[in-house]
């Protein structure tokens, strides 16, 4: 995918468990039982649309490879298998 919509990403952020926080720019953080991870990322205000460099920078903040992240927003990824990358990885604990 060479762009994904933002509100396309907003719905699959929200889909994972992360709550969005308005500021200047959108924060998402990853929520487990409404407790933050520490996984996080962020869409400006203004994006409609998100482009590769800035695709590329949300999937290592969201722990993931870039092809990874195309399955995170497209649905075939489920919350269970994010949990599952994130403990791999040791971004939260097993």
């Amino acid at each position: 995918m060479p762009s994904i919509r933002a509100r396309v990403l907003h719905a699959a952020l929200v889909r994972m468990g992360f709550v969005p926080v308005n500021n200047k720019h959108v924060f998402y953080f990853h929520t487990i039982e409404g407790r933050r991870t520490g996984v996080r990322t962020m869409i400006s205000h203004g994006e409609d649309e998100c482009r590769e460099p800035l695709l590329h920078k949300m999937a290592r903040q969201l722990y993931l490879k870039r092809p990874e992240l195309d399955s995170f927003v497209d649905g075939t990824m489920t919350p269970e298998d994010y949990l599952a990358i994130l403990r791999a990885k040791g971004a939260i604990a097993q």
